[in-house]
């Protein structure tokens, strides 16, 4: 090993008891997209503490923080971390679980705000020994597709121009130790919808003389799932789920107005156009058939996240160096999940993995977005050495 690999392995040693504390505190009072004010307080307190400077963004919650080496160069590149919880109540039996109701940190954001503090303070310490400015981005509200835009707006990626940007994510699905990544696109674009259906209601036990728009509501449900593979060529991979529902009062009362919502995942953005094509047909149908009023909200919200090729072999090559070949796992195809760094990996090269937080013990994987996900705070050590050793290699480079 390398002797700056082993500063890497010293200075991540040092730091990981701070920064399992540090993420215990942001899993015990999670918050929720753009409301993330105690959140960046300790962000900003810990940055504080170690003289790195930072600069916030007018109007939001995001924070930029700035390591700017010592030796003369100008490049510049990013590395990216989301700080928002969801809307869940945790079940995860964890001794640090949410004090919030309501609010949890089911998707890991916690672990990847505490990965990239860990990263600057690894990289701060070295800023000595290299060259150029690696910008820091803790990105808010990301669950809610926000966050990204107002950061490129403000022109985080300028001043200087950024070459390159990484982002690491943590997993339930992979071992703690070792890291995935896959080159090209890894996930789906993103998109939501709401359906809502309107007509006359009445008394339960005379729906002839009204419409029954929970009975329209399931038969539009199980015709959109349909549509993958029937309006839509099966060789574009896609799903359409309807998550939510709601109408009706009381159980002898036809509502006047049903609604239901989901979402689409989909690769290319013509093929999310297409289901909402299809769903405006269905709609028509149902006005022809029933008389009811139907209407579609439609939201594109994000394309799939792009892993530059070049750029990503090479982070797979330095990260097998520092870690070993085998605890590099090339994942193999795409997941159905998405993510807004994918606004990002439009405008520079970029590589996004993830980070295996998966406990030896654990016999099932903790399913992200469910109030019983948990991640072991040992994928920290993982973490942190590979983001600040990618981080020094792409920047050199």
């Amino acid at each position: 090993m390398k002797d700056a690999d082993k500063e890497i392995f010293r200075l991540a040693e040092a730091i990981y008891p701070e920064m399992v504390a540090f993420r215990h505190s942001l899993h015990r009072q999670p918050e929720l997209g753009y409301a993330e004010h105690k959140t960046v307080a300790k962000i900003l307190a810990v940055l504080e503490k170690w003289k790195i400077e930072t600069e916030r963004v007018s109007g939001s919650t995001a924070v930029i923080a700035y390591i700017r080496g010592e030796l003369p160069g100008e490049k510049s590149i990013a590395l990216r971390a989301e700080i928002d919880a969801l809307p869940i109540q945790e079940q995860s039996g964890v001794a640090f679980s949410s004090a919030v109701p309501g609010v949890m940190h089911a998707c890991g954001h916690d672990f990847n705000t505490a990965n990239l503090l860990g990263t600057a303070y690894i990289l701060n310490s070295l800023k000595g020994g290299f060259s150029g400015t690696i910008k820091l981005l803790f990105q808010p509200a990301e669950e809610i597709f926000g966050g990204a835009q107002e950061l490129l707006d403000y022109g985080v990626l300028r001043n200087p121009a950024v070459s390159a940007i990484l982002a690491a994510h943590v997993s339930s699905r992979y071992p703690v130790g070792k890291i995935a990544v896959k080159e090209g696109f890894i996930n789906m674009a993103a998109s939501s919808f709401a359906v809502i259906l309107r007509g006359p209601g009445g008394h339960a036990a005379a729906p002839h003389r009204s419409v029954d728009l929970i009975l329209v509501a399931a038969k539009l449900i199980e015709a959109m799932q349909l549509l993958p593979g029937h309006k839509v060529n099966h060789i574009d991979p896609g799903i359409l789920v309807v998550s939510h529902i709601e109408g009706g009062s009381a159980g002898n009362v036809l509502p006047e107005e049903v609604r239901f919502s989901g979402t689409i995942r989909a690769q290319e953005r013509a093929v999310h156009e297409l289901y909402a094509a299809e769903i405006r047909k269905l709609l028509r149908v149902q006005k022809f058939l029933n008389g009811i009023e139907g209407i579609l909200e439609f939201s594109f919200k994000g394309e799939a996240v792009y892993n530059d090729l070049t750029l990503t072999q090479f982070f797979c090559e330095e990260a097998a160096l520092l870690l070993g070949e085998a605890q590099v796992i090339r994942i193999a195809k795409p997941t159905n999940g998405s993510e807004n760094f994918a606004l990002f990996s439009a405008k520079v090269p970029s590589v996004y993995f993830h980070i295996g937080g998966k406990g030896r013990n654990d016999r099932e994987v903790s399913a992200v977005h469910s109030p019983t996900f948990r991640v072991e705070d040992a994928g920290l050590s993982t973490g942190m050495r590979v983001l600040a050793k990618a981080a020094l290699a792409v920047l050199q480079r």
